[in-house]
């Protein structure tokens, strides 16, 4: 895979859209945000497995958090279905993200 680069302001825009996504509905992307958070500090709290299992779930996480972010972006109705879209097709693509060294 070939990454594109791009210019430095590219970044300080995509922070920018990041704080406009923010204005637009605060308390969601409040709880999005801190919901991915509680859900990895409690995944990385579980003993002995908890450090083992947060990398093969992280990738998924991630899905989540964006799919989140674009719904509301989108204005569309934040429910789990919106969160879930396109995961189950590329569960084990995703494990195997998480599992890579």
């Amino acid at each position: 895979m070939d990454a594109r680069q791009l210019p430095a302001r590219h970044g300080a825009l995509w922070l920018l859209a990041g704080f406009a996504l923010f204005r637009r509905h605060p308390p969601l992307m409040t709880a999005l945000t801190f919901g991915y958070l509680l859900t990895v500090i409690v995944l990385n709290l579980v003993p002995k497995i908890g450090p083992f299992l947060l990398p093969l779930l992280l990738p998924t996480l991630t899905v989540m958090l964006g799919n989140g972010c674009r719904a509301i972006e989108r204005g569309q109705p934040f429910v789990s279905e919106a969160l879930i879209a396109g995961i189950g097709a590329r569960r084990v693509g995703l494990a195997r993200l998480g599992g890579l060294p």
